[in-house]
């Protein structure tokens, strides 16, 4: 997937957690390579990385509620998290891991449209996920 792919996911998908986007024109940050084409929202929470600021209007949008992106088939089932969902970019992924009902764990391409992943015999009440971590021996997802 392109970074501006990426970028554009990670937008819909900050846009659906209610978190307020800033528009910006073009941004490069020479030591990470990172680019913001103009038009594309981005979430700046500070000026760190930020270069200069030239014909910059700050704007704050206001959230769109768009409901729950995620409910239990049973309805005296509520839903808990200790966590955020997390972009898995080996398989291309936004997991999240919650609490409360019995789907212990989603997937999601776009942010939006979840859906339940597959079942664990392991009990999960928090997730840490490191995407540097390495894969112990002897779990599946070690290449052969």
């Amino acid at each position: 997937m392109k970074l501006t792919e990426k970028l554009a996911l990670l937008n819909t998908t900050l846009r659906s957690l209610a978190l307020l986007l800033v528009a910006v024109p073009a941004a490069v940050f020479a030591e990470e390579g990172f680019v913001v084409a103009p038009g594309v929202r981005q979430l700046f929470l500070d000026d760190q990385d930020v270069e200069r600021i030239e014909n910059l209007m700050r704007t704050m949008h206001q959230p769109t509620k768009r409901g729950a992106l995620i409910r239990s088939s049973k309805m005296e089932q509520t839903i808990q998290t200790r966590t955020a969902p997390v972009w898995d970019s080996d398989s291309e992924l936004f997991k999240f891991w919650v609490l409360g009902i019995d789907d212990k764990f989603w997937q999601s391409r776009d942010g939006l449209h979840w859906t339940p992943g597959p079942k664990s015999n392991m009990r999960t009440d928090q997730v840490v996920y490191d995407p540097l971590a390495p894969i112990p021996r002897g779990d599946s997802r070690r290449p052969s």
